[in-house]
């Protein structure tokens, strides 16, 4: 298979899924996350989801690593300039 048929295979398959699945997805990444990596006090990186594309919500990684103490950054495009920043992410209404 190319790359371009995996990715569709698998934005078929995330179509595919109901609210509750997801959800379900969604705690088995979080969970494994902060049990294979202590991230206490550090800087991590994670995207936001898009949550029309059945994206896993990585919200709960966030809130959880900052009770943790760790700061969250994400990903912010300028298409003008065909830049990505990383942006330390506070809360759900930052810019």
């Amino acid at each position: 298979m190319t790359k371009e048929e995996i990715r569709e295979l698998y934005i078929a398959k995330r179509k595919a899924l109901s609210p509750r699945e997801l959800e379900e997805i969604s705690e088995a990444v979080c969970h494994m996350v902060f049990s294979k990596y202590q991230l206490e006090v550090k800087k991590i990186s994670i995207f936001l989801p898009i949550e029309s594309h059945k994206e896993i919500n990585t919200y709960k990684i966030w809130e959880k690593a900052l009770s943790f103490g760790a700061q969250v950054a994400v990903p912010k495009a300028n298409f003008k300039t065909n830049e990505i920043r990383q942006m330390i992410f506070e809360s759900e209404d930052s810019p």
